[in-house]
């Protein structure tokens, strides 16, 4: 009898979480959206070949030769702004022109990979992708595209600053809006991980496109094809694609049997070649969890705070931001180790913490993109008005922008400044601090970063 007056009381608590996780679940599933790994991997829709551009991309990536670079980076154009060689600045971009020396390295460098430019040639047009991956296979999912990817996007912006320097500006635009392609390859695939590459090619492309333009302007048509396709891309909600697929594949650590939890929970510790006595012990762990309604509190708590997350990405900017949780909002100190397990927060505390600025990240995303369609109907505006910059954003408006573009990160107008050397576009980032765009000192190494988003064009009026 005392037995029961523990039992029943546990056995009805869990059920009624399994029965609120299943809910939510269901939920979500009647919105069309997956919530296991082989459902997830059907989402992520099958192209035919002939129309899917991750084929030649990946062909491209494959023909991308980095030389090693003494002291810095293994390709000569790498995001993060330097400093380049012969600079102590390290925001200032290239120096323009390039030293012959450097110009010649850089254009074997671009000379040396014609099987990619032939790849990318044979991209163009295409706009459906899937790469070719397993999902079903969740967390243990081989991703080898995604580093190839992106040492892709260097090449293509190493090229454009290569052409700009030679004089060849539509070759220069070309390059760029090749590295525009392969990032939005990458923007179907519904993994976290996947976004925040895609979001570092992104970052790499608009970089490049500053310096190629502090170098000289760019053809007008090809300024129109790259602000639409960067508006484009600020409509899709990557953001909530990513947490369908990170709910998709964490399910598999809540279910199935207490050694495959326990693998999938311990990956990188516990594997099937652990020792067998290793592998019961923590698949007992994983039973007790479960046997006292833990596991099952634990997932309610999960899947809850993921709709929580996909639903405040539906909002507009800034809402989005301040409607999704944050971790010290689902989580006090005290919750780590037995205390966390003991509230059924053991699994999604350290799943969750992983999560913890992808909001912010997709944010910088945001600003990224708005800003860097910005840059291009100020450049548009430029052409037409004999190279004299806009005084304000305002004058974009309706010819080159439908409106002025707000900030995500606290919804007023994204900042601009011109000046007879060029101008600055701005978002406040992630800290909601308006730095300026200066430079900020940054721990205790004294390193100097970017806190807001920046983008700078440094050539000259008239």
């Amino acid at each position: 009898m005392a037995v029961l007056v523990v039992v029943i009381p546990i056995a009805a608590w869990s059920l009624r979480n399994q029965v609120a996780s299943r809910g939510m679940l269901d939920r979500l599933r009647a919105q069309g959206l997956p919530t296991s790994p082989a459902e997830l991997n059907r989402w992520y829709a099958q192209v035919p070949p002939r129309e899917n551009l991750a084929l030649p991309i990946l062909e491209a990536a494959g023909a991308v030769r980095s030389p090693v670079q003494k002291g810095g980076s293994n390709f000569p154009y790498f995001s993060g702004r330097g400093p380049w060689p012969g600079q102590t600045n390290a925001f200032a971009g290239p120096p323009h022109p390039v030293s012959p020396d450097e110009l010649a390295r850089w254009r074997k460098v671009v000379d040396g990979m014609p099987e990619a430019w032939a790849a990318m040639e044979r991209a163009r047009g295409r706009r459906l992708s899937r790469y070719p991956i397993d999902l079903r296979m969740g967390f243990m999912t081989l991703l080898p595209h995604l580093s190839q990817t992106k040492l892709l996007v260097q090449a293509c912006s190493l090229r454009a600053l290569v052409a700009m320097e030679d004089g060849k500006a539509p070759e220069a635009a070309l390059a760029l809006e090749d590295g525009l392609l392969v990032h939005e390859s990458l923007l179907p695939e519904p993994l976290l991980i996947s976004q925040l590459v895609a979001v570092a090619c992104l970052s790499i492309v608009l970089d490049a496109t500053t310096d190629v333009l502090s170098a000289g302007p760019l053809p007008v048509e090809s300024l129109e094809r790259m602000q639409r396709r960067l508006e484009s891309f600020a409509t899709t909600n990557r953001y909530a694609q990513a947490m369908v697929g990170e709910l998709s594949c964490v399910m598999e650590i809540f279910h199935g049997s207490p050694i495959s939890q326990a693998r999938v929970w311990g990956a990188g510790g516990l594997t099937a070649s652990t020792p067998t006595g290793a592998q019961l012990a923590a698949g007992t762990l994983m039973a007790l969890y479960s046997a006292t309604g833990l596991n099952a509190a634990d997932e309610r708590f999960y899947v809850s705070t993921i709709q929580q997350k996909i639903d405040a990405s539906r909002l507009p900017w800034p809402d989005a931001l301040k409607a999704s949780p944050r971790m010290e909002e689902l989580f006090s100190d005290s919750d780590g180790g037995l205390a966390g397990a003991l509230k059924g927060r053991m699994k999604s505390r350290m799943i969750l913490s992983g999560l913890a600025s992808a909001m912010s990240k997709e944010g910088e995303s945001i600003a990224r993109l708005r800003l860097g369609a910005a840059m291009l109907a100020i450049e548009r505006f430029r052409a037409a008005h004999e190279d004299r910059l806009p005084g304000r954003l305002e004058e974009l408006v309706p010819a080159y922008l439908a409106s002025v573009p707000v900030d995500p990160f606290d919804g007023k107008p994204i900042r601009y400044k011109p000046s007879a050397q060029g101008y600055t576009l701005h978002s406040i980032g992630r800290d909601l601090r308006d730095d300026d765009a200066k430079p900020q000192a940054r721990g205790r190494s004294g390193a100097y970063a970017e806190q807001d988003v920046v983008l700078r064009v440094r050539r000259a009026q008239p």
